[in-house]
Order: C-alpha cells, then sequence, then structure tokens
C-alpha cells in the first residue's frame, strides 16, 4: 500500500523500524522457493493466458540452529497478497507487518515461510482480495504445506495470516489435511462490507488458535471488537486466547488500514512477534 503522508519524524520512525527488522541479531539466510502447479485453471479478471505454467512461490527462511527447530510458521500477508518474488529477487519492500517481522520470528526458533500468490492470481485484478476461500487459492495452500512438511518432516505446522491474510489462515486451518498444528490471527478483517475471515468455516477449526489485535487499530474492516466475535465462532478449537496491544509508533499514514499504522503493529513487531511464538511454543510442549 503506498503511504499518505510522511514528514521527518515519520521518516526516521520508518527507517528506525527498517533498522530493527533488518537487524543482523535477527538475520537469516532466506531463498525463494517456486513450486509447479499441475493442471489447468481460470480465474475471473485475470490475464490467465499469460501465465503458461502454474507456480507457486514462496519466501523461506531456516531457523538460526535448524537442529533445534521448534516447528514451521506460514505467514499470510494481507492486500492483495502479491509479493511477485523471484529467484534473483530477494529485496522485498513491502510494509506489511508479517513481512518485514519474517526474521524476528525466525529468530525465535521456528522455520518461516512467506506464501507468494500463484502466478495466475498475480495476473488478477486485486490479486488475492476476495478470493482467499476459493478452492484454487487452497489448492495453492496444500502445495506449499506438502512441501513444508516434506523439507521438515515430524515439525508442527503453523499458519499465521494478519489483517486479509488472516482469512487465508482461517481457510487453511479448516481444509488442509492432514491439518496444520495451529492457527494465529492478526487485525482479522471482520467487517462483512468485503470478504472476511468469517467466510471460511471457523466452527470446523479444531486446532489451538490466537486472536491478536491492536486496540488502536482504526481500519474499517478490523475492528478491535471483531476478535471477541471471532472467538465465539471459534466452537470446535481445542483453545482460544486473545492478545490485545496498545503501544508502538505513532501512525505514519492517514489509512488506518495501512501497515504502517496500529493496524500493522507499527513499533510493537518484536512485543507481537514473542508473545505469538511463546504461546505457540507452549502450545506445541503441550
Amino acid at each position: 500500500m503506498q503511504i499518505k503522508r510522511i514528514n521527518t519524524l515519520s521518516a526516521g520512525i520508518l527507517l528506525l523500524l527498517t533498522t530493527l527488522c533488518s537487524s543482523p541479531a535477527v538475520i537469516a539466510a532466506e531463498q525463494v522457493v517456486t513450486l509447479d502447479i499441475t493442471g489447468v485453471r481460470s480465474v475471473a479478471n485475470c490475464a490467465t493466458q499469460a501465465v503458461t505454467q502454474l507456480q507457486q512461490s514462496y519466501i523461506l527462511i531456516d531457523a538460526p540452529n535448524p537442529a533445534e527447530a521448534r516447528g514451521v510458521l506460514l505467514l499470510f500477508v494481507g492486500g492483495g497478497g502479491k509479493l511477485a518474488v523471484a529467484d534473483a529477487q530477494l529485496s522485498i519492500t513491502a510494509n506489511n507487518f508479517l513481512l518485514r517481522s519474517r526474521h524476528m520470528f525466525a529468530a525465535q526458533g521456528y522455520h518461516v515461510a512467506v506464501m507468494d500468490a500463484a502466478n495466475d492470481f498475480l495476473s488478477c485484478n486485486g490479486g488475492l482480495r476476495n478470493r482467499r476461500t476459493s478452492g484454487k487459492f487452497t489448492t495453492d495452500m496444500h502445495v506449499v504445506v506438502n512441501d513444508l512438511r516434506s523439507r521438515y518432516p515430524g515439525l508442527p505446522v503453523w499458519l499465521i495470516g494478519t489483517s486479509r491474510g488472516s482469512t487465508a489462515a482461517a481457510q487453511g486451518a479448516a481444509f488442509i489435511s492432514p491439518q496444520v498444528d495451529g492457527l494465529v490471527l492478526t487485525s482479522s478483517v471482520t467487517n462483512p462490507i468485503t470478504s472476511t475471515v468469517f467466510d471460511a468455516p471457523l466452527a470446523n477449526i479444531t486446532m489451538p488458535t490466537l486472536i491478536a489485535y491492536h486496540e488502536n487499530d482504526t481500519c474499517f474492516v478490523s475492528p478491535p471488537a471483531g476478535a471477541e466475535a471471532i472467538k465465539l465462532a471459534l466452537t470446535s478449537a481445542s483453545q482460544v486466547k486473545v492478545y490485545d496491544f496498545d503501544d508502538g509508533f505513532p501512525a505514519l499514514s492517514d489509512n488506518g488500514c495501512d501497515a504502517t499504522t496500529p493496524h500493522g503493529f507499527l513499533g510493537n513487531e518484536a512485543k507481537v512477534v514473542k508473545k505469538i511464538t511463546k504461546w505457540i511454543s507452549k502450545s506445541i510442549s503441550q
């Protein structure tokens, strides 16, 4: 998303944020994994004629000490879900909370993957927007999860989504088989004026689920009150925990849905990541 307003103070905060999220202490080597998807498919409003081979890519970061990795975290960004990564392009500049925090998650002892949209969805107007509960996207999630399971056999796989990406994570938790081990939903879209996390069958989700939100989130599609509604809808989850946050940096954008606002936990990334991973580790050990 475009930042609407940047002044000298905001630019300084953004520089500090970039430095913190890119600190050598939390940086690990990353790669882009590209997988072929079998079959031919068409998606409405997409330039599918330009896609000669269906492919699904994701960013992969190994835990600092792979032998002691606690699990695998598959992250789903918001917006249109389009990273447009390629083998020679690892300089990702998007501001999404999960994307800019991916090395922080890895530093907590996890293998981390960030899923891109498949190349046919990349050609769509809006990318994955309002398409995350489709059968085609669910197939793409299966492809990625199966690849991660083959790379890291025996390790638990957790799905983490933010904003519109929470809908993807919830869809995966409900339909991926064998089922994943846990789910984390952050700044989830719940206002029904658009596709929401409730479009996934939350009542079918049985694994431990964590819900996180910021009390000052002013995004019109992810009101803080939505967290309680999600909790009530998770009627089959083995356990449900809700975390709320209220600190961080001042918003860098006038758009409350921008990732550089409380909606994206701006300036609070380290605390949010540590609380999420601590809860996941506790759930895994139970």
